[in-house]
């Protein structure tokens, strides 16, 4: 018997082996970690799924819905550890997908009764489901682009004071650096502001 006659009984051997434990359906091994045979999601984990969290956005003041720092405790967390699914906050209440559908449901259903169904109805119904929003997000926008031009129409008077003319002594100086400043504050929120509303208002009309 040559060579690739004993392979050949070698491999037979072999796949009998594992055919008759396929067909037994038990392999005699047992596993010593049971952490590998628990359920991906254990009971545990289901209820926390369901645990109700709260919205900071829903919560923040005035001051922080204009700096953004309701976000603060997430980052926090976040830097401290990887964030999970439990350390995300909820959304704002006003946000829910089921809420906003209702609410589309009832323009849009009184648009049909006034103007019929069409297309256009449905873009009126959009215009006025998001009116009020959007004529924030634009007043945002307006106040960003006229503080963008402020820097630009100082910056002649700047040139000037730096070059040596000082009519008004210091106090021209000092008003032009709080006027540059405080543009540059009022176009950095309020460009903030808009880009938010701009995404909030999206995921609101994908939401309905």
């Amino acid at each position: 018997m040559g060579f690739a006659e004993l392979m050949d009984l070698f491999t037979l051997v072999i796949c009998t082996y594992l055919f008759a434990i396929s067909v037994r359906g038990k392999t005699g091994i047992t596993l010593i970690n049971s952490s590998i045979t628990e359920p991906l999601l254990s009971p545990s984990a289901g209820q926390q799924t369901e645990t109700k969290r709260t919205s900071l956005y829903g919560k923040a003041s005035v001051l922080d819905l204009v700096t953004f720092s309701w976000m603060t405790p997430l980052f926090v967390i976040g830097y401290k550890k990887p964030l999970d699914k439990n350390d995300v906050p909820d959304i704002d209440e006003r946000d829910y997908a089921d809420l906003l559908s209702d609410s589309f449901k009832r323009i849009l259903a009184d648009v049909e009764h006034r103007h019929g169904l069409s297309t256009l109805s449905i873009y009126r119904a959009m215009f006025l489901f998001i009116r009020r929003k959007a004529i924030l997000n634009a007043v945002f926008a307006i106040l960003c682009a006229c503080a963008s031009y402020v820097g630009p129409s100082l910056i002649n008077d700047l040139v000037k004071f730096l070059g040596g003319e000082r009519k008004n002594g210091l106090q021209k100086g000092y008003l032009l650096a709080v006027a540059f400043l405080s543009a540059k504050v009022v176009e950095t929120i309020a460009e903030r502001q808009w880009i938010f509303g701009a995404q909030r208002l999206g995921m609101r009309l994908r939401a309905a």
